[in-house]
């Protein structure tokens, strides 16, 4: 989980809620883990609004098939700034 080169977390299908993340992705980010931790960062929250519409596709495909195609995606750090990022998904099973 831990990776000096990906970011990764793991969301809650249900209601798309960050469950855990590891420390490249909140760099990437421009947050803490303090921050995370507190609430202060989600992956929603993070999103563009323009942009929100393909998290909810990726989502869908992974519930359906269990796997989502990779899709190019910007958060938005604490100052406001476009993060480019891309994005994979998959379920875990056994996990939310």
């Amino acid at each position: 989980f831990q990776s000096r080169v990906m970011g990764f977390a793991i969301l809650d299908l249900a209601t798309g809620r960050t469950l855990s993340i590891n420390d490249y992705a909140l760099a990437l980010a421009g947050t803490t883990r303090e921050a995370f931790e507190r609430g202060a960062w989600d992956w929603n929250r993070i999103t563009p609004d323009e942009q929100i519409a393909a998290d909810i596709n990726a989502m869908a495909q992974i519930r359906a098939r269990g796997w989502c195609d990779p899709y190019e995606k910007d958060w938005l750090d604490p100052h406001g700034r476009r993060v480019p990022v891309r994005i994979s998904g998959a379920a875990l099973p056994g996990e939310p």
